[in-house]
């Protein structure tokens, strides 16, 4: 395995919190399943929501071949503060860049659909090879192609406004 920021981890964790903050198990769309995403399930909202939750689930598991399988080759993902990062493989690079950790865990709050677009809001905790403990919140707005796959990706983080 290389040496870069994703590494695989013991174990590995994303959770739904609802109303009453009980866990929600839910389906992930598995890597394989993926090629075969058909254009008639593009705007079925399980669908969406699954590829999100999928992409999560990847993150948390430091699967960074199984996140870029779901983007697009010409993809744009915004983060504050930092130009465009355009194409998938410079958002893989972006990904390899990041300093290593010993694990991390979204907690999605809501996940909402609407047509082609995900808007999610959560949490993410992680743990440093210090083993240094932080949570940030976060928000994230997907839209996804008609392929099934993300075109766009704009990240918030809910932090002190200077």
């Amino acid at each position: 395995m290389s040496d870069h920021a994703f590494r695989p981890v013991a174990s590995l964790h994303c959770t739904l919190l609802t109303g009453d903050h009980h866990d929600r198990s839910r389906s992930v769309v598995s890597r394989e399943s993926l090629p075969e995403i058909h254009v008639s399930h593009m705007m079925d909202r399980t669908h969406l929501d699954d590829v999100v939750r999928t992409y999560y689930h990847r993150v948390d598991a430091d699967d960074l071949e199984g996140m870029m399988l779901l983007f697009e080759a010409d993809s744009i993902y915004d983060r504050p503060g930092q130009e465009s990062i355009v194409g998938r493989s410079a958002i893989e690079a972006f990904y390899r860049s990041q300093p290593p950790i010993r694990s991390r865990r979204h907690h999605l709050s809501s996940l909402i659909v609407e047509g082609p677009e995900v808007a999610v809001h959560g949490s993410a905790d992680r743990i440093t090879l210090a083993g240094q403990h932080s949570t940030i919140g976060f928000a994230d707005f997907f839209t996804v192609s008609r392929s099934g796959l993300f075109s766009y990706r704009r990240t918030f983080f809910f932090v002190p406004f200077a």
